[in-house]
């Protein structure tokens, strides 16, 4: 399990594209505000998961890959 919410690494943009798929998530209660938080942190870096990012903060990866269920 990543924390890529279906988007790859790498790809100009990807970061924010993460970033705006987990304030989606947040908005359907499926993301915390510590993991949003993570996700706008990582937002600046395309080619980093934002796995780590979470872990530093204690915080779990979302239990989803980013699917809609």
């Amino acid at each position: 399990m990543t924390a890529l919410l279906g988007i790859p690494l790498g790809p100009k943009g990807s970061g924010r594209d993460r970033y705006a798929r987990a304030m989606a998530l947040f908005v359907e209660g499926r993301l915390s505000s510590a993991q949003l938080e993570a996700y706008r942190v990582a937002a600046a870096h395309d080619r980093l998961p934002p796995d780590p990012f979470l872990t530093d903060r204690n915080l779990p990866l979302p239990d989803h890959d980013g699917d809609r269920p």
